[in-house]
């Protein structure tokens, strides 16, 4: 409180408190700082309208509110600006997009998102990588392309060092995927050839 006090017109300490709160609100069910926590980000956006760092937090909260429209419209707004967090807007404007069953707008910015940090020739942030190509295997799932999804994730596996946590989840989801594709091959009400047959089974056995 007393740095809020000091903030002399400086947006940061505010922003600062209001990923503390988001924080502290993490898996707790506290609607008074969830409150608290979109004050904290709202009061900068609306004074300076090109604060993305402000704009990407109260996106985020307007999500937990479930006001998925409303922050798809801040992160679109953000994303127009262009600046360094764009990576971090993308990504949360894709999942709306992808809660909201716009699957390939999601796609679009997950793709976008690797060819930015491809031709950045920086350093990625260590599993930024795997969770992007991760949440782009999900939004082709969803259009039931089965086999660019489990090359998403393939790519994600080796792009990165993962932990053994996060290697055992990536081949969890790409063995959820070849079962998802071999159910589809054989709930399909199309005429069942036996090379279909093999085909499903492939799936599962591979």
């Amino acid at each position: 409180n007393e740095l809020l006090k000091r903030e002399d017109g400086d947006p940061r300490p505010m922003i600062m408190m209001g990923n503390q709160r988001y924080k502290h609100c993490q898996g707790a069910d506290d609607e008074t700082s969830m409150k608290q926590c979109r004050k904290f980000f709202y009061n900068p956006l609306e004074k300076d309208t090109t604060n993305v760092y402000a704009a990407n937090g109260l996106g985020i909260v307007c999500c937990e509110y479930k006001e998925f429209d409303v922050a798809s419209l801040i992160f679109q707004r953000a994303k127009e600006l262009n600046m360094p967090v764009s990576e971090d807007i993308n990504n949360n404007l894709a999942n709306v997009h992808l809660i909201q069953g716009r699957y390939a707008e999601a796609e679009h910015l997950y793709q976008l998102n690797l060819r930015t940090i491809s031709q950045s020739g920086h350093l990625a942030r260590p599993g930024s990588i795997t969770y992007i190509c991760e949440m782009l295997a999900l939004a082709q799932l969803r259009q039931n392309r089965f086999q660019d999804a489990i090359h998403s994730l393939l790519r994600g596996l080796h792009h990165e060092c993962l932990s053994r946590k996060s290697m055992l989840r990536s081949w969890f989801n790409v063995a959820h995927v070849r079962a998802s594709k071999a159910t589809s091959i054989t709930n399909s009400k199309s005429v069942k050839t036996v090379q279909r047959v093999q085909d499903a089974i492939d799936e599962f056995t591979e």
